[in-house]
């Protein structure tokens, strides 16, 4: 009994200076150990609970606060590989998180924010806050990941400038800021195009490109990208814009 319990005593001081240099013992650890008490099990396994606390806590509420964004950029990188995730479910291109979840994703954000305000308040003195520290930028990039994308992306060529013009064009199926920034994606991408925005939803999507025709510049090729990624566009409906000219929808040609 006294080694038992010198044993415990010792198995205990040394979860102790764990916890204390930041890398907390789970109760598997401890159990497998045979030390410690009831108590002080429960003591251990505390951290570790709320360490998985505090990374659901970030998926969760960082996928709601953002419509899943990651989830769309992830069935977006696949399509062009001839995977497609939403073939179950009958869809193609965007699945339609935002639809559902961007009227939600302020209250959403509130939520998250709420939820680590909390778990930063409740962290004591001294306690390693690694976990939480990670938890809460992992949260803040999946929820801010949509406007992160609108500042994203780079041209892929360079075609020079002089001689270019705009041209707007219609893109169908885009649900949300994932599906626009791959949209734009592949129009980078493509030869003869300089520059690109994409605004919209819907049937009301559209993408301005600063194109340069003597750059190997190919309307129908881009559609075919575009297409072939689960989006709609054609070509034929495209339209010579100003820059100066608000995006929207282009008219139809008379």
């Amino acid at each position: 009994a006294a080694g038992e319990a010198a044993v415990a005593a010792v198995t205990a001081e040394v979860a102790a200076s764990l916890d204390a240099a930041g890398y907390p013992v789970t109760s598997g650890d401890r159990e497998a150990t045979g030390g410690g008490t009831e108590c002080e099990r429960a003591a251990v396994r505390k951290p570790g609970g709320r360490v998985r606390d505090a990374q659901l806590g970030a998926v969760v509420g960082g996928l709601l606060g953002s419509s899943c964004c990651a989830v769309q950029l992830t069935i977006n990188a696949l399509a062009p590989l001839g995977i497609n995730l939403l073939a179950p479910l009958g869809l193609q291109g965007c699945a339609g998180f935002n639809t559902f979840l961007g009227p939600l994703r302020p209250y959403s954000r509130g939520a998250t924010a709420t939820f680590f305000a909390v778990r930063w308040a409740s962290a004591g003195h001294g306690q390693p806050k690694r976990a939480l520290v990670v938890a809460t930028v992992l949260a803040a990039l999946l929820t801010y990941m949509p406007e992160m994308l609108l500042f994203a992306g780079a041209t892929a060529l360079a075609p020079p400038t002089d001689g270019a013009y705009y041209l707007d064009v219609a893109v169908g199926s885009m649900g949300c800021e994932a599906c626009q920034h791959h949209v734009r994606r592949v129009l980078l991408g493509s030869s003869g195009v300089v520059d690109a925005l994409v605004a919209g939803t819907e049937e009301q999507g559209v993408a301005r490109m600063l194109v340069q025709p003597r750059w190997g510049l190919d309307l129908a090729a881009i559609a075919r990208r575009v297409n072939d990624s689960g989006f709609e566009m054609d070509e034929a409906a495209a339209k010579v814009a100003d820059a100066g000219a608000p995006l929207g929808p282009p008219s139809p040609r008379a």
